[in-house]
């Protein structure tokens, strides 16, 4: 997983976590936030970390891109 920040233009407050995946399924088998939190810190804390951080969101977006071989590329500028 890649996590980044916007620090020249756009919102300095929004973070963009970018997790590759080639099937579906590889999506299953990562575990929740709530499971990772109840792990760490235990059904109790972990349920008041994840109400706090919840209280703390103003949005979530889940957003899905496929790379297409042949038409999908890197964008590079063109010459003046």
């Amino acid at each position: 997983m890649l996590g980044f920040q916007t620090m020249l233009g756009g919102n300095p407050y929004m973070y963009h976590f970018v997790m590759p995946f080639t099937k579906w399924e590889e999506l299953d088998a990562n575990p929740s936030i709530p499971a990772i939190l109840s792990k760490a810190y235990g059904e109790i804390e972990g349920s008041k970390i994840l109400k706090a951080g919840r209280s703390a969101l103003a949005e979530v977006v889940v957003e899905v891109y496929q790379t297409r071989r042949g038409g999908s590329h890197i964008a590079r500028p063109s010459a003046p």
